[in-house]
């Protein structure tokens, strides 16, 4: 009889090991005395979490302000003085569009100098061609632009080589004003006058050592365009 009870208290004994073991293999989810490695793969790759940093350039700015610079191929260009906008208002009707003219300083192989550069014109420079090519806002009826809002977006092209031989050698003088030199006939411009363009009525138009069409810069020539500034 004593016999008996011993082997039910050690069968007793050995169901409470067995559902202790159960319990603590659930809690821990998985065996108990095994280590699981939440990144580690049944074959034993370790696989590694990757990160990926994306960057936010921040916008090129398009065009300039008064006081600001323009640089492309070596030049840079800063507008430095509102000549005249004489844009047809939004809400007016206008017989002729009009034009914004900006005086802008110009340095070019170290020289620096002044220029007086047209919306939708261009200058001839020395191997390139400066255009102003967009001026904004556009001006409304009831309001006029501070010179703080204005922003010029200027673009620089090269010169192409210069041809050799027939007609497109020549020169010709063109704009409403006479003042300006290309190499293509009757070159329409607006008609807003500037006291420099009197300077070009003497002034030799021909094509110049960077190929292109322009003003032959004299003493007489330059004294008369600092003059009228």
């Amino acid at each position: 009889m004593k016999s008996k009870v011993i082997a039910f208290s050690v069968l007793v004994i050995l169901i409470l090991i067995f559902v202790v073991f159960k319990i603590v293999s659930l809690k821990t989810g998985g065996v108990v005395g095994e280590i699981t490695d939440p990144v580690s793969t049944t074959t034993g790759v370790i696989v590694t979490p990757t990160t990926t940093t994306t960057t936010t350039l921040p916008a090129q700015k398009k065009g300039v302000h008064f006081g600001e610079v323009f640089a492309q191929n070596g030049i840079s260009i800063k507008p430095i003085e509102l000549i005249g906008d004489s844009r047809c208002a939004n809400g007016i009707t206008c017989v002729w569009e009009g034009t914004v003219s900006v005086k802008v300083e110009v340095v070019e192989s170290g020289e620096k100098r002044t220029e007086i550069i047209d919306l939708e014109n261009s200058i001839q420079l020395k191997n390139y061609t400066l255009s102003l090519s967009k001026v904004s806002p556009y001006p409304e009826k009831d309001g006029k632009i501070p010179l703080a809002n204005y922003l010029f977006e200027f673009s620089i092209s090269k010169n192409a080589p210069p041809s050799v031989g027939g007609v497109k050698d020549q020169c010709f003088v063109g704009g409403c004003s006479g003042q300006i030199c290309s190499d293509q006939k009757d070159v329409i411009s607006n008609c807003m006058w500037t006291e420099s363009y009197a300077c070009y009525a003497t002034a030799k138009c021909e094509r110049q050592q960077n190929g292109q069409c322009g003003w032959t810069e004299t003493s007489q020539l330059k004294m008369c365009l600092e003059n009228a500034k």
